[in-house]
């Protein structure tokens, strides 16, 4: 099972680098309940580094209003866990890493039984594209309820696939 996942993400990282390669285009990642492990894959792949800007893992509110600029209020109104956090993310990590793409990631993976009884195990992934000066955001909503490696190992496969099909939608557009 483990052998198969890691195929599979080769192949969608061999994709995601064959389209930012071809579109010309840089990537980072802003991530919180994925502990930097996205942007740890997209910088394994051999040919990558050209086109990837870093990336920046936050712990918690205090780390994102810190290190993103991200507001106390969006936190306060919307929760730690939310669309508007992920986009928010995005939108301030394109411009930290100076990239033209950044996915963000935030969420709960914690299995059900170790996570409080009123916590959703939910992430949001939140692809921002910077494209003539424009900001575009494509968002994602996944509910998680396996053990914690499963859980992100199921986040940062549909943040690949976010991702993959935004560079493709850019490159139809130009």
């Amino acid at each position: 099972m483990v052998k198969k996942w890691k195929q599979k993400m080769r192949d969608k990282l061999r994709v995601l680098g064959l389209e930012l390669l071809n579109a010309n285009l840089t990537i980072g990642t802003v991530e919180h309940c994925t502990s930097g492990l996205l942007g740890a894959s997209i910088s394994s792949m051999c040919g990558l580094s050209t086109v990837y800007g870093g990336t920046i893992v936050t712990v918690d509110a205090d780390h994102m209003e810190k290190m993103l600029e991200v507001s106390h209020n969006l936190f306060k109104n919307n929760g730690l866990v939310s669309s508007q956090a992920a986009c928010q993310m995005a939108l301030n990590g394109i411009y930290k890493l100076n990239v033209d793409v950044c996915v963000a990631v935030v969420g709960n993976v914690v299995p059900p039984m170790a996570a409080d009884e009123d916590s959703d195990n939910m992430v949001w992934i939140c692809v921002a594209t910077l494209n003539d000066k424009k900001v575009d955001f494509k968002y994602s909503k996944i509910n998680v309820d396996g053990l914690r490696g499963q859980n992100i190992e199921t986040a940062i496969n549909e943040a690949l696939n976010v991702t993959i099909g935004e560079i493709k939608r850019m490159a139809v557009e130009e």
